[in-house]
């Protein structure tokens, strides 16, 4: 299980490198997706539980398999720092059919005694 760790409130990119067999794979036309949760595991489908959601579907360099998904102050300000949990998936024709697992483990917002943004 990988760690994410970010202060909370601040601007955080996280690259997506996407291969298959070790060999940089084309991501063009896929999504990727990052979901933040409290539970490692729940049963809503729609991710509606979820604390923080990311959808790229622009990608950095698609043909290289690289994508970032940016995290905006406002995705974590409002967070308690402590640990939470994340997965990066791409869904390689973004049609909900052929969806893989990129990444997973544990997210973790560390407090920050700046909470102004001027």
């Amino acid at each position: 299980m990988a760690t994410i760790k970010v202060n909370r409130g601040t601007t955080v990119p996280i690259t997506v490198n996407y291969t298959v067999d070790g060999v940089a794979a084309d991501i063009t036309g896929s999504k990727i997706l990052f979901t933040v949760k409290t539970v490692e595991y729940d049963s809503d489908t729609v991710d509606a539980t979820a604390v923080i959601t990311k959808s790229v579907s622009s990608h950095t360099n698609p043909t290289a398999g690289i994508s970032t998904i940016t995290l905006l102050p406002a995705d974590t300000r409002s967070l308690t720092p402590g640990d939470y949990y994340y997965s990066i998936k791409i869904d390689k024709n973004s049609n909900d059919l052929v969806v893989y697992e990129l990444s997973e483990g544990t997210f973790t917002i560390d407090g920050d005694p700046t909470n102004r943004i001027a």
